[in-house]
């Protein structure tokens, strides 16, 4: 008898220790998949298909060329 609860409280134990890992992973991953997380991944393999940085380059030189225009031209457009 005395066998037997033994058993019963170390498997009870092992039962403890086994949910409590189950339950840091379920919040790993719950952290890992937040919808935040979701819309930085999605925008990061977005950006490897569209090239945003030559995008954003060109519109960085369309406004310096209109900046730079002197001023009665401005005003000719």
């Amino acid at each position: 008898m005395r066998q037997l609860d033994k058993a019963i409280r170390q498997s009870g134990k092992s039962l403890d220790v086994q949910g409590g890992k189950i339950v840091c992973r379920y919040r790993e991953a719950k952290d890992y998949y937040s919808p935040v997380n979701v819309v930085a991944m999605g925008l990061k393999n977005i950006s490897s298909l569209i090239p945003f940085d030559a995008i954003a380059l060109g519109i960085i030189r369309c406004l310096k060329a209109k900046l730079s225009k002197p001023a009665d031209d401005i005003g000719d457009a």
